[in-house]
């Protein structure tokens, strides 16, 4: 399925991509880290930020993925 894979993007990158589009914010119903999912108003989730708890450290951290890059976007990795 190209262009529906999610793909590790930097924050900068995630929300330069991100603000432009139409879309809402909704917390997937979970255990804290939460994930966030940045659907747009046909339901279609562009964007997610993951929480994840790094070992040893007591704040949560962010990683971030859009859906339907091009491939002259570059990656996480």
């Amino acid at each position: 399925m190209n262009g529906s894979a999610f793909t590790e993007v930097s924050k900068s990158d995630f929300y330069a991509a991100i603000g432009p589009q139409n879309v809402t914010v909704e917390t997937v119903p979970g255990p804290y880290p939460y994930t966030s999912e940045f659907i747009t108003s046909g339901r279609e989730v562009r964007g997610r930020k993951v929480g994840y708890m790094p070992e040893g450290e007591g704040l949560a951290k962010h990683r971030y993925f859009l859906r339907g890059l091009t491939p002259c976007r570059r990656a996480i990795r």
